[in-house]
């Protein structure tokens, strides 16, 4: 987890800096990272969170999992959509719905109980 983490940090201000001096390698670059954070870092780190998590309750397991379909497909939805393949739309929409009406409501409602001591 560690070192997906770490390169993909060394990704994305790889990706900025061949963005900003024009080189022309820069979705190389955009395409690697987005893949790397999708495919390795994202994986192990809900895998991590899911591990650490075992004895809570499953609404909690299913807020881990909603977030990783959520951001998976967005990461995913963006590399279609750069590299102007189909589909990349579509998918984006979907996690952007994913993410606004399933995950942020599971997630704010949690923090909402937990706060008012319910």
């Amino acid at each position: 987890m560690y070192v997906s983490g770490y390169l993909s940090i060394i990704g994305i201000t790889t990706t900025a800096w061949c963005k900003v001096m024009h080189f022309p390698e820069h979705p190389l670059f955009l395409a690697g990272t987005i893949l790397i954070i999708s495919c390795l870092f994202l994986p192990t780190f809900f895998m991590h969170l899911y591990k650490k998590k075992m004895p809570a309750s499953i609404g909690e397991k299913k807020l881990y999992i909603w977030g990783f379909i959520g951001l998976f497909s967005l990461l995913v939805g963006w590399l279609l959509k750069f590299m102007h393949l189909p589909f990349g739309a579509l998918l984006m929409t979907i996690s952007v719905a994913i993410i606004n009406f399933v995950f942020f409501p599971m997630f704010l409602f949690r923090k909402y109980r937990k706060n008012a001591g319910m």
